[in-house]
């Protein structure tokens, strides 16, 4: 039985956000910053625990549901869980645990320029990791296990031979530069503070954190390239800020954006404003667009797919319709411009109150930007060969009529 269609069915739902569930368990801010290196340019951090494990029991509940075993059935798509269960019984066997219930959460933390060995990453993944995990995945790497203050190492992973993987006491996995793994996992590791906006931004316990503060090194480095219109463009919106955070929990999200100057603060309360109403916009337009799209089904044909569809309408505009709200969740905005900081605070009963799709929408804009950017600008040496050639003058063809002479001349 082809996995196929239940990974993307999985994709889908994720991206949707319909699995995110509150996590009691969830890690606080100090913990999640244990490992952090200190002053990264960018964090990123996943509660697995949030999102895989009641992502998976509502694609299995799903499943049994009748419109969507009629609709699949007909379309030759296998309708049970087992090929879920198939993939996670592949899993545990091949990594030893299972991704599903076994990890905790994800952590990344990236410090692209502005460091002897370059750019450096680090990857921490809290989880229920079996004792003889790092023995496993060595033997398949063709490595061996070593030991840094009595926790194991495995060396030579990445990075240019400069990589390792190691594990906590804590069973924390971490994977980065040998210089960044080594010290922490000492027992006398002293953890990274998190910063006070990245304090105030994990309260809450999201699911989903994204935190960007880039350093003058890595704003160099990331603008190369990034020229012409288009390129000054993406850079104010990459770069025109101090510290910019998103944070998406069970219920909405939470924005803060720190600008530089006057100038970002006023971006930054625009887009903020422009983003909350494309946002109520997509909730409409996501239930417009759904029943136009069964509004125009063909019905009576050969086709039994569109039959299935047609027969249960009303049950599938309901399912889609849960992943949307009605726009009219609640979202304050705060502007304090002698800071230059802008802080947004917007949320519902439910997720998908207030991300429609999940918030696809809301991602459309800065990767329409990314793919907008153009190519840099042709040096000194090229500029000739990079000159349009003029297109031809075409001459308008001579009348034999005079051309009327204008009044008062």
């Amino acid at each position: 039985m082809s996995g196929g269609p239940m990974e993307l069915l999985l994709v889908l739902m994720l991206a949707m956000g319909l699995g995110v569930e509150s996590n009691p368990k969830a890690p606080s801010a100090t913990q999640i910053y244990r490992y952090a290196p200190d002053k990264a340019d960018y964090t990123l951090f996943l509660d697995a625990q949030a999102v895989v494990g009641p992502t998976v029991n509502k694609i299995e509940a799903l499943m049994k549901t009748d419109p969507v075993q009629k609709v699949l059935q007909t379309a030759g798509v296998p309708t049970d869980a087992l090929s879920i269960q198939t993939l996670r019984t592949m899993a545990k066997g091949t990594i030893g645990i299972d991704p599903v219930t076994d990890v905790d959460w994800v952590a990344l933390w990236a410090k692209p320029g502005g460091t002897r060995a370059g750019e450096k990453v680090l990857i921490a993944v809290k989880g229920n990791w079996p004792p003889d995990f790092l023995d496993k995945l060595a033997a398949r790497m063709g490595l061996t296990v070593e030991s840094v203050n009595g926790a194991p190492i495995v060396r030579k992973v990445g990075h240019g031979g400069r990589g390792a993987i190691g594990m906590t006491a804590d069973n924390v996995l971490l994977k980065g530069p040998v210089a960044w793994i080594e010290p922490r996992l000492s027992q006398g590791w002293r953890s990274t503070k998190p910063s006070r906006e990245a304090a105030n931004l994990l309260k809450r316990k999201p699911h989903f954190f994204v935190l960007s503060q880039p350093s003058a090194a890595t704003v160099k480095l990331l603008k190369t390239g990034m020229r012409g219109a288009s390129g000054a463009y993406l850079r104010g919106f990459l770069f025109g800020h101090q510290k910019l955070g998103f944070v998406i929990d069970h219920r909405g999200f939470n924005v803060l954006w720190k600008a530089k100057d006057a100038v970002g603060f006023e971006r930054a309360k625009l887009a903020t404003e422009g983003g909350i109403s494309l946002l109520r916009a997509f909730h409409h337009g996501g239930r417009g667009l759904v029943r136009l799209a069964m509004a125009w089904l063909p019905r009576g044909t050969k086709n039994p797919v569109f039959n299935a569809l047609s027969e249960h309408q009303d049950e599938i505009i309901k399912l889609l319709d849960d992943t949307m709200g009605n726009g009219k969740f609640k979202a304050k905005v705060k502007a304090d411009k002698m800071t230059f900081t802008v802080t947004v605070d917007a949320h519902g009963k439910k997720l998908s109150d207030v991300l429609p799709f999940g918030g696809i929408p809301l991602l459309l804009a800065p990767a329409g930007l990314l793919f907008s950017v153009g190519q840099p600008e042709p040096s000194s040496s090229n500029k000739k060969s990079a000159t349009p050639v003029a297109p031809p003058v075409l001459k308008a063809p001579k009348s034999s009529k005079k051309p009327a002479t204008p009044k008062g001349k």
